[in-house]
């Protein structure tokens, strides 16, 4: 008996404890938080078409960007990203944040935020815990003290327009883990206050114009401190990396592109450190020597590039087997040859950077298996490309060799690299046909073979590379800061980055000796960006079907041995706005209509044939033209005389 009134009892808490939940689930967000996110929403003035796209349901709780706590009566996390369309800054009202009571997370990057009205409502947000305005328009930075009123753990101000010295009110923050200030305008001497804010466990003040002595005495307070980024400023001075070295708690450090001179030993009783690096960046830090520690104590990531490094490569990673998975100590002064198994020695290595050294001999047989990333150009490598190299490299995604003395019939050394998204190999002597491997790498983004030795026509199987048909098709590219290469795009030399060079495509056979006509399939690559074909030894007339490549803005046919007239259809290709056939035995009309009016001279040199603006040489009658101006002659030509004849029949059935 008594058990049966256990279980009933039971029974009914449980029942009970349904209901209570039930009560709560029904309750729904509050009305005035309900009407803070209309008006929030309605004080953007403009906003992308793809946002607040399911803000028409009656429950707040639900709508995008918004997270309400379990109770779901209460908003907590507001996270609004890139949702202005409009360029103009945009000032919200402070007060309307503040009514959300139990707001933890506010989020609003990338909107146009120039500042806050009634900034100091922000403080009666006593639950805030993540404050993140990234990319914004923000310039006074004294406004964003709440330090003695808010509870911050993360703060992220990066990518906006602050100026002026560090705000000492932000060290008022004495409980957060997370300072993100890169990417400002902020100069003077790092203020000495963060040296109180040991809770800190990033600190990102890269990117600015922060100079004087580098702060050691403020970094050694920092003994929580798992990530620092210094990188990119004008701080000063000789160091020693012993500054760190009682920061045992330390896992990622970059204080590269500075004015420093580093001093990198730190196997002295005195100086042994404490920590065990995941990355260490000493970019530009007039470093001499690569020190044993690094690459036993440093886990994942060493980037050593832009420094005073000398000798051989062998005597720097004698005798060493690293769990590297990332090494850049491009742009220095190392020579000699590589070892054959350099695999040996980094075995998990995915990104190897050597560009811009004087290493030379033949190139290395053996890789990691796992390499995703190398480049060796800018050096005085010779002979071919090993069968080796390449033939475990089946998850390359960039390979550039370019710059070097490599030789040889290119389609006998390459293989088909079925991820591969840049391929540059241009300043060498390569010779033989270009390889038609080069038609079954589908994830290809950028081709350069310029500046070779390479004959032949060009492979009528390039459209059968998928990310050159459609510039919407991404493949497997991977986002990295890395990703950084130098093209000749619009007849100039630049230098592409992560995000923009995964977006980019690129076809560069220039300063070849290839023959025969500009194949049909070609024409198909719809996707590409920029195509240069120049210096060689190209024939026939240019096809009428260019422009369909919608996304053409460079095109280079310069220095070929192109007949015939310029097809009126390249008109079409609205986004070009570098355009050269210079030297060539064209002939005809030059089209003027839309960009083709903004073309100097120049694109149009060493064609004797050729007439008309920006040229100083008048067409006469018996100058080509071509095929639509013909049609739109003759239509002029019927339209008059339909002007002239109607009246006379008028008159005669008037008659």
């Amino acid at each position: 008996m008594a058990k049966h009134k256990l279980v009933t009892a039971i029974t009914s808490c449980c029942r009970c404890f349904i209901l209570v939940l039930l009560w709560f689930q029904s309750q729904g967000c509050l009305e005035e938080e309900r009407a803070a996110l209309l008006q929030i929403k309605d004080s953007m003035s403009s906003y992308e078409s793809s946002a607040f796209s399911n803000w028409y349901v009656e429950e707040c709780c639900d709508w995008e960007g918004v997270e309400c706590d379990p109770s779901h009566t209460r908003i907590h996390k507001i996270f609004f990203p890139h949702l202005r369309s409009d360029s103009e800054p945009w000032f919200p009202n402070a007060t309307l944040f503040a009514q959300f009571k139990d707001l933890q997370e506010l989020e609003l990057p990338g909107n146009y935020i120039g500042g806050f009205i009634s900034i100091h409502a922000f403080r009666k947000l006593k639950h805030l815990r993540k404050l993140n305005l990234r990319d914004n328009f923000i310039q006074n930075g004294s406004n964003l003290c709440w330090g003695k009123y808010l509870l911050l753990y993360n703060l992220d101000l990066s990518g906006n327009k602050l100026q002026g010295n560090l705000p000492e009110c932000l060290c008022d923050n004495l409980f957060l883990k997370e300072l993100i200030l890169s990417h400002n305008n902020l100069f003077g001497s790092i203020n000495s206050c963060l040296g109180n804010m040991t809770s800190l466990r990033l600190l990102d003040l890269s990117d600015n114009q922060f100079s004087g002595y580098f702060p050691s005495l403020i970094i050694s307070n920092l003994t929580n401190i798992e990530s620092l980024f210094l990188s990119r400023n004008e701080l000063q001075g000789k160091i020693s990396l012993c500054v760190f070295a009682n920061l045992s708690r330390l896992s990622e450090l970059d204080i590269s592109f500075n004015h420093l001179e580093v001093e990198t030993e730190m196997m002295s009783p005195s100086c042994f450190p404490s920590f065990k690096l995941s990355t260490l960046s000493l970019g530009g830090c007039n470093v001499k020597k690569i020190s044993p520690w690094m690459l036993h104590n440093i886990t994942s990531e060493l980037w050593l590039s832009g420094n005073n490094l000398t000798g051989l490569f062998i005597s720097n990673f004698q005798n060493i087997t690293s769990k590297l998975t990332l090494l850049d100590i491009s742009d220095n002064f190392l020579h000699g040859t590589l070892p054959e198994g350099i695999n040996l020695n980094f075995p998990e290595l995915r990104h190897l950077d050597l560009s811009n050294n004087s290493f030379n001999g033949n190139l290395p047989i053996f890789f990691s298996v796992q390499l995703q990333m190398l480049d060796l150009s800018d050096n005085q490598f010779q002979g071919g490309i090993p069968h080796g190299m390449t033939s475990n490299m089946s998850c390359l995604l960039y390979l550039r060799l370019s710059r070097n003395n490599l030789t040889g019939e290119l389609s006998s050394y390459l293989p088909v690299l079925p991820k591969l998204n840049i391929l540059i190999l241009g300043g060498n002597q390569f010779g033989g046909q270009l390889p038609v491997q080069i038609c079954q790498m589908r994830d290809l983004h950028v081709l350069d073979l310029s500046e070779n030795d390479l004959s032949g026509d060009i492979p009528d199987c390039v459209d059968n590379v998928t990310s050159w048909l459609d510039s919407s098709y991404g493949g497997y590219f991977l986002y990295d800061s890395w990703n950084k290469i130098d093209l000749t795009f619009k007849g100039s030399r630049y230098i592409f980055s992560a995000p923009p060079l995964a977006y980019l495509r690129v076809i560069d056979v220039s300063c070849n000796r290839l023959t025969g006509k500009i194949p049909i399939q070609m024409t198909r690559l719809k996707g590409i960006h920029s195509l240069n074909v120049s210096n060689n030894l190209l024939i026939g007339q240019i096809p009428s079907s260019l422009g369909n490549l919608i996304n053409l803005e460079s095109l280079d046919l310069s220095h070929n041995n192109l007949t015939g007239v310029l097809p009126h259809e390249l008109v079409g290709l609205v986004y070009l706005s570098a355009f050269n056939v210079s030297f060539n035995n064209l002939s005809g009309m030059i089209p003027i209509w839309k960009q083709f009016g903004t073309f100097e001279s120049d694109s149009y040199l060493g064609n004797p044939n050729l007439c008309g603006h920006p040229l100083q040489i008048k067409c006469n009658d018996s100058a080509e033209t071509p095929p639509i101006y013909a049609r739109a002659e003759k239509s002029v030509s019927i339209m008059y005389f339909a002007v002239l004849i109607c009246p006379f029949f008028i008159v005669i059935c008037l008659g």
